[in-house]
């Protein structure tokens, strides 16, 4: 099973559905079973839903900090 899952993705999820989890047991609902099925994806890093849709956030999304990158056409100066 390949991951279909990005970082960014993953943490959202696990932390959503943590989030409900715990709600649920503070305020003694049913949410918790719901809150499994975001915590399970998200640490598995795979979702059933996003196969019939095409879906890839794991390939999808790059990540810097501090920088981008030139596009190909700038070139740098010439040194003399």
């Amino acid at each position: 099973m390949k991951k279909n899952i990005g970082s960014v993705d993953r943490t959202v999820r696990i932390f959503t559905g943590a989030v409900m989890i715990v709600a649920a047991f503070v305020f003694n609902g049913w949410w918790w079973l719901t809150g499994i099925i975001p915590l399970a994806t998200g640490i598995i890093g795979y979702c059933p839903l996003y196969v019939p849709f095409g879906k890839n956030t794991a390939e999808s999304f790059t990540f810097t900090v501090g920088y981008f990158d030139a596009p190909p056409e700038v070139k740098p100066a010439k040194r003399r």
